[in-house]
């Protein structure tokens, strides 16, 4: 009797979900994820003030909002850019943003690799280096385009890998939110990264056929 109730549940409910437009839901992940980007920025100046010379993972953060910051710019052809050229050359130069990203990796692996000698937990500064490589994959996504093919092109465009990759980094993050949680930079991987989880769930749904 159960398994009929449910089969026949989901044989109303499919319909409805057949009819969900695709690119609405897609639009609602797009802003979350630029308020995510603000509100990671806005953890990482909150310990970037109390530690600017100390190398670690808020810089990684803020380099991160930065490089998702001047995406948006880019895909949006903003009239911000347009206007500056010498900032518009910037932002499309083709080893700007792998560059951020690279820098936003070995930034927070210093602090990982410092962290280890000391104690071993895992914390945001893990989480960061897994978010560092998300958007990495994401830059070089962009730049080599939909129409890459060969076994690099099958990677890049897998989307398990950068949903594997944002699971881990809110995994990592949550477990130092479970034992601080005052405001820092471990805030602000935590909502980048669960913002990241629904918007690759999201792309892997409209991806479905």
């Amino acid at each position: 009797m159960r398994v009929l109730l449910l089969l026949t549940t989901a044989s109303a409910l499919r319909p409805l979900a057949l009819d969900i437009p695709r690119g609405g839901i897609k639009k609602h992940a797009e802003k979350a994820s630029r308020l995510a980007t603000v509100g990671a920025a806005f953890f990482a100046a909150t310990e970037l003030s109390e530690g600017l010379l100390a190398i670690g993972h808020h810089h990684g953060l803020a380099l991160i909002a930065v490089s998702k910051l001047a995406r948006g710019l880019q895909q949006a052809e903003s009239v911000a850019v347009e206007s500056s050229k010498r900032l518009g050359r910037l932002l499309r130069a083709p080893i700007t943003l792998p560059l951020v990203c690279l820098t936003a990796i070995v930034t927070s692996a210093w602090e990982v690799w410092k962290d280890a000698r000391l104690d071993a937990k895992v914390g945001g500064h893990h989480g960061m280096v897994i978010l560092a490589l998300y958007e990495l994959q994401e830059v070089i996504e962009d730049a080599a385009g939909e129409e890459s093919r060969g076994r690099f092109g099958k990677i890049i465009h897998f989307r398990p890998l950068k949903l594997a990759l944002a699971l881990g980094a809110l995994g990592a993050a949550g477990l130092e939110l479970s034992e601080d949680l005052r405001p820092g930079a471990h805030h602000g991987v935590a909502l980048l990264a669960g913002v990241l989880v629904v918007k690759t769930c999201v792309s892997i749904w409209e991806a479905r056929e």
